[in-house]
């Protein structure tokens, strides 16, 4: 029986892991039906073969070893494949984003304008009587809401 190749194994478990196409190619067909039907288990199932794989702790179908493991190249690929997912789920931005609500206040007959102002996480609505938000803000941010404020009076 032939061996299968640790770097074809380890390209499929992280472009494909998700659908199984890994676990197929090393004789694992009921698993990797499994796989498919499940999205990798969620992600969770594929990312932990992907782990074992990198590792050199994964068999095929008949138990050998995957041939030509190199453990430099296999840590490689899970340095790069942690790098590159907090690249993609990074932290949120302190990107500041206004958009303006204009209602009328039908008591005066006056129009109110109010903005949403949105710091990272945390949500404000400011207008001219005053801003409120869901959390707390750095004085910088402080300051651009009295700002904003400032220029609907």
């Amino acid at each position: 029986m032939q061996k299968k190749s640790f770097l074809i194994t380890e390209v499929l478990a992280m472009l494909l892991g998700f659908l199984g196409v890994h676990r197929y190619y090393t004789g694992y067909v009921g698993l990797g039906i499994l796989q498919t039907l499940t999205l990798g288990g969620f992600g969770i199932w594929s990312l932990i073969d992907f782990i074992f794989i990198s590792l050199g702790k994964y068999k095929d179908a008949n138990g050998q070893e995957l041939e030509s493991y190199d453990r430099n190249l296999g840590l490689g690929f899970l340095i790069f494949f942690i790098v590159v997912t907090f690249a993609l789920v990074r932290l949120p931005s302190n990107k500041t984003v206004i958009n303006n609500t204009y209602s009328p206040n039908v008591s005066d007959k006056t129009e109110r304008v109010e903005r949403t102002v949105v710091f990272g996480d945390i949500t404000c609505t400011v207008n001219a009587d005053g801003y409120g938000c869901n959390g707390r803000l750095s004085d910088d941010d402080r300051a651009k809401l009295r700002k904003i404020q400032a220029e609907l009076n």
